[in-house]
């Protein structure tokens, strides 16, 4: 698993909190979408990149087993 960047739960079971964090991640996404790392950028910033992308598809993730508990 990657590791957390914000103060977000470790494994939230709450549907509402859950797709909070699949929006926070969707809008940093969006941001380096918009903003794509240069050559210029550090390994740590394109790294950041690639944690919420992972992120990201944890929170999807646990969205789909919270919708379908019976694939637990």
């Amino acid at each position: 698993m990657a590791p957390r960047l914000l103060a977000e739960p470790a494994d939230s079971a709450d549907i509402r909190e859950v797709r909070h964090w699949i929006r926070v991640y969707s809008s940093l996404l969006e941001l380096s979408v918009a903003f794509p790392p240069d050559d210029q950028q550090t390994v740590s910033t394109r790294r950041r990149l690639v944690i919420w992308k992972e992120r990201f598809e944890f929170w999807q993730a646990r969205a789909r087993e919270i919708s379908n508990p019976a694939t637990w």
